[in-house]
């Protein structure tokens, strides 16, 4: 599996650590500066500086985690690109666009998933179940 992140802020990087530790092998980023990355604890991976770079690299599936202004821009050219898609919350700061990503996950048949750190806590799913 090929597995595009793109912003390496502390998110980026845990997900990049996780990713590895879980046997992922095919890491790449996208990154403004690769000089502001501490160089442990990161495993080896591709740097590319656009993300159309990165998704000629033809990823399975691509980590959201830049700024929330700029996900759904990137979630929009990652699902055209056929990328399954995680996104770090929230997936926009408009809902302009929405439709069209969901169109266009739907259309290609697409893996959407939206991070969200208290999704399996306890109270969150007695509250759920409530």
């Amino acid at each position: 599996m090929k597995v595009l992140i793109v912003g390496l802020g502390s998110i980026g990087r845990r997900h990049l650590q996780n990713l590895a530790a879980l046997g992922v092998r095919q890491l790449a980023a996208v990154t403004r500066s690769r000089c502001a990355l501490p160089a442990d604890g990161l495993p080896s991976f591709l740097s590319f500086d656009q993300l159309e770079t990165g998704l000629m690299w033809r990823p399975d599936a691509v980590f959201i985690c830049n700024p929330t202004a700029s996900h759904l821009e990137t979630a929009l050219m990652a699902a055209r690109a056929g990328c399954h898609l995680f996104l770090e919350k929230p997936v926009s700061h408009t809902p302009e666009g929405l439709e069209e990503l969901s169109r266009l996950v739907e259309k290609n048949d697409l893996i959407v998933q939206v991070g969200f750190q208290f999704r399996y806590h306890p109270v969150f799913q007695r509250i759920k179940n409530a």
